[in-house]
């Protein structure tokens, strides 16, 4: 017999399980031919099926040896050596067979690709571009082969980004005609510093393929970024119409569309993406922020829980779930959303920042200070997020040696920040963070509010635009009156509300016609009372450009913000130049720094001497108090015992905000206790818990064992708040910041107020009432002071009848002071009057201007 009879033969006896007598047939075989590469093939799988794999290998080895390596025959034994080591997890030893048999393996079919792909997986397994190329060539010479190779690119691209452009870079070299790898090259580019040019790609591929949708909508994701969206809104038509259904194209459109506040049209698109792939979790995703647009946020939640459901390793979805979360208040959810977001893609920048902003709502600027940083070590390129991080600190320092260390780390950074030379586009989405906590540093905040105002300008000029009427002549009024707005995106139930509704209602309306402009709807606004029918609200969006916008559309003479540093908006319009005379009340009663604000509103009953140090504004003394309030509050009756409090302890309640506590603060309550061993400090916890927590752990080491007489008690509703206060023996108002909205309810119920001599205006708003109230003497100069006044308002019954008395007498008198809204008036009208003259701006004391 020859060679190939006793090869036959020997199958048989293979096929009917005869292992021994078919090894022995084999091997006849090969010795009859000479090493015949079908023989030695055939036999080493035998030898393998017995066990014996150290010899199969040696003899497909030696084969192998004996054939060229470009001849056929040798393909099926390098093929199974190269198995024989991969089986054993040798992948050294496999390369060589494996790349041969990946050049030999046969292109009769396009499912025949077992050599390429083994070769390319142990490229991946290796890190081995060589070997990928291999494979890729391989792939690449087979007519099939294009789609298969193509996939292969897109499988290494997210995890060995080296080797999916080696291959994609050959795959547009051997076929620079084939758009699918041209769009791939695009894809990968856009993934690396030569990112820039992944555009010039995508259009080669529409060159060669017009309406490619890929190319298309991948095109159009390039030119999402840019300031002006038609270009890519076009580019994603084309591609959603250009053949066959595309989901990902339809739901970038929604997405965009989304942005541009077209809802109707991103939520047909955003349901057409889903329609097409109901498992997408990007058409899930973009359904969600879709949902967000419209502030409906129960649905955006349903829609990105969907959408991890479908993909738990998205991880923009697990940010953008967090965001939707974080409406609700639930922060364990969000932050629960978020670390999942980072967790998933601890390179995902927007989810740290995220987590950040979630942090700091809970009053945990250590813990936002970190994520923030932990965005900045993946762009630190990022001025606005470095500016965000810099003005995070904590906001309950435990001794004033902290707040000096804080208030120079800031100077220090932003000083940094100017010197890098970096950019702010859009502060409100780049920062977004107003100075609101450094006024609780009892400081003069001067110095350090026009650095942060200067580096603001520095780095984003373009704050300080100016409104196309302010740098013209004014027009000759055809009425008469001056168009005066106010601004404030707190005109609902706040305390804004209550400081601001009072001017804006009795405004002279044959004097002035008066414009409000909010970030609320019309329905939640509740400033205008019946003036409504004689003024206008405008709503803008609380984005800084468009807001600019619509108010400098407005023309005004005078623009008043009701408050600029408790939040952003307010802040960074502040710096434009949106009408000749622009000022701003004591909603925070705190300079600004910004150069385009003039006046700061305020009262010479409540100014220290030196008041000039303490303002870049023009500081206005009014006469009386600032404030024309007008809702006087009314307590329902109540029992100590409906808030589990003791009928026979005396109850000194302090109801203000926990970040006003000065760690002078300390003293001030440790001396009450001393003195009154028989007095309860009651506080309000925050609603986070956590200022509660850092703050009780202060007291605890300023008060001692009398810090057990600190009663800590849950926020509560409006009415039974005031309850609580009618039943307490003294209100303690907090030094360097006073209460304001509840401090005037607090005196106004006729409740005795102790209140500190502060040395800038934001601490001596209590004492203009008092001026009103004639209790001076509840005034305290110092520490002890404080202490004395306020346990002798409890304990000394002629003192505190002496009070209350004054109190039931003069409270009314805090309400409708319709002198403030007239001076005012008058203020309003010089002050145009010497900005249309080209005068400096007015020094307006309790007198008139000086000027």
């Amino acid at each position: 017999m020859n060679a190939q009879e006793i090869i036959d033969a020997a199958l048989v006896r293979h096929r009917d399980g005869a292992l021994d007598d078919a090894v022995t047939l084999y091997r006849q075989a090969l010795e009859i031919s000479g090493g015949h590469p079908a023989a030695a093939n055939l036999l080493a799988v035998a030898l393998d099926e017995q066990g014996k794999g150290d010899d199969a290998r040696a003899i497909l080895g030696e084969a192998l040896d004996g054939v060229p390596r470009e001849e056929s025959e040798g393909f099926e034994p390098a093929l199974n050596l190269a198995r024989l080591f991969l089986r054993d997890g040798d992948f050294d030893a496999a390369i060589d067979p494996l790349s041969r048999a990946a050049t030999l393996e046969p292109r009769s079919r396009a499912g025949e690709t077992e050599a390429r792909g083994l070769l390319f997986q142990v490229a991946l397994r290796l890190g081995r571009v060589d070997l990928a190329e291999t494979a890729a060539s391989a792939l690449l010479a087979d007519t099939n082969g294009t789609q298969l190779c193509a996939r292969a690119i897109d499988m290494a691209a997210k995890d060995a980004p080296a080797i999916a452009r080696a291959m994609v870079a050959l795959a547009v070299l051997e076929k620079p005609l084939e758009p699918a790898f041209l769009v791939l090259y695009g894809n990968i580019l856009s993934d690396t510093e030569n990112g820039g040019g992944t555009g010039h790609w995508f259009r080669r591929a529409l060159v060669i393929a017009p309406g490619f949708a890929v190319a298309e909508n991948n095109l159009a994701n390039i030119l999402a970024v840019s300031s002006d969206p038609e270009p890519s809104r076009r580019r994603y038509r084309h591609a959603v119409v250009s053949g066959a259904p595309y989901a990902d194209a339809e739901a970038n459109l929604a997405r965009l569309l989304t942005g541009q506040g077209d809802v109707l049209a991103a939520e047909r698109h955003a349901r057409r993406a889903i329609e097409i792939d109901p498992a997408g979790a990007g058409h899930r995703e973009a359904m969600g922020l879709l949902a967000l647009a419209k502030g409906d946020f129960p649905n955006a939640i349903r829609h990105f829980t969907c959408a991890v459901l479908l993909d738990p390793g998205h991880p923009s979805v697990w940010s953008n779930l967090g965001g939707a979360i974080k409406p609700s208040g639930d922060a364990a959810r969000t932050l629960a959303a978020l670390r999942r977001a980072v967790t998933v893609a601890p390179a995902l920048v927007e989810a740290h920042r995220n987590i950040g902003v979630q942090r700091a709502d809970l009053a945990d600027m250590a813990g936002a200070r970190s994520a923030y940083q932990a965005a900045l070590a993946l762009t630190p390129e990022d001025t606005g997020l470095a500016f965000k991080a810099a003005m995070t600190f904590n906001t309950l320092p435990a001794d004033d040696d902290e707040i000096d260390a804080i208030r120079a780390a800031i100077a220090q950074d932003l000083t940094a920040l100017r010197a890098a030379g970096g950019e702010i586009g859009d502060p409100m989405a780049e920062v977004g963070l107003p100075n609101f906590y450094l006024a609780y540093h009892g400081r003069n905040d001067r110095d350090i509010q026009t650095l942060i105002a200067q580096t603001y300008l520095a780095l984003c000029p373009g704050l300080a635009w100016t409104a196309p009427h302010c740098g013209t002549v004014p027009d000759a009024k055809s009425d008469g009156k001056i168009k005066i707005g106010f601004f404030s995106v707190f005109l609902h139930e706040h305390s804004i509300r209550y400081i601001a509704e009072g001017v804006i209602q009795t405004l002279d309306r044959d004097l002035f016609e008066v414009t409000v402009f909010g970030t609320q709807a019309e329905a939640d606004i509740s400033v205008f009372g019946d003036a409504s029918t004689t003024s206008q609200y405008v709503r803008i969006p609380n984005r800084l450009e468009p807001a600019r916008g619509i108010i400098a559309e407005a023309g005004l003479d005078i623009l008043v913000y009701c408050d600029i540093g408790m939040e952003p908006l307010s802040y960074y319009l502040g710096f434009a130049r949106l009408a000749p005379v622009q000022c701003v009340l004591q909603g925070h009663p705190v300079t600004t720094g910004i150069p385009n604000i003039d006046y700061f509103i305020s009262s010479a009953w409540q100014e220290p001497e030196d008041y000039r140090d303490h303002y870049t504004e023009a500081c206005v003394r009014l006469s009386d108090i600032a404030f024309h309030y007008l809702q006087e509050p009314t307590a329902m009756p109540g029992t100590r015992a409906g808030f589990t409090l003791p009928d026979d302890k005396r109850l000194y309640f302090c109801p203000q905000t926990l970040f006003k506590f000065h760690p002078d603060f300390d003293a001030m309550l440790a001396g009450i206790l001393r003195r009154d061993p028989d007095g309860l400090v009651l506080l309000l916890r925050d609603r986070s818990g956590y200022c509660s927590w850092q703050l009780r752990d202060r007291l605890n080491a300023a008060l001692g064992e009398d810090a057990r007489r600190v009663v800590w008690l849950d926020r509560m509703p409006r009415e039974r708040f005031y309850t609580l206060m009618t039943l307490s023996d003294v209100i303690l108002d907090t030094p360097y910041f006073s209460g304001g909205n509840t401090t005037i309810q607090s005196l106004a119920l006729g409740l005795p107020t102790v209140t500190f001599a502060s040395p800038h205006v934001r601490g001596r708003i209590t004492m203009g009432w008092m001026r009103i109230l004639e209790t001076m003497d509840l005034i305290a100069g110092d520490a002890d002071a404080y202490a004395d006044i306020a346990v002798s308002v409890a304990r000394d019954k002629a003192f505190r009848e002496s009070v209350l008395t004054r109190l039931r007498v003069n409270a009314p008198k805090l309400f409708r002071r319709d002198g403030v809204t007239r001076e005012h008036e008058r203020f309003f009208i010089a002050a145009l009057a010497a900005a249309e003259a080209g005068r400096a701006k007015l020094d307006w004391g309790p007198k008139g201007s000086a000027a």
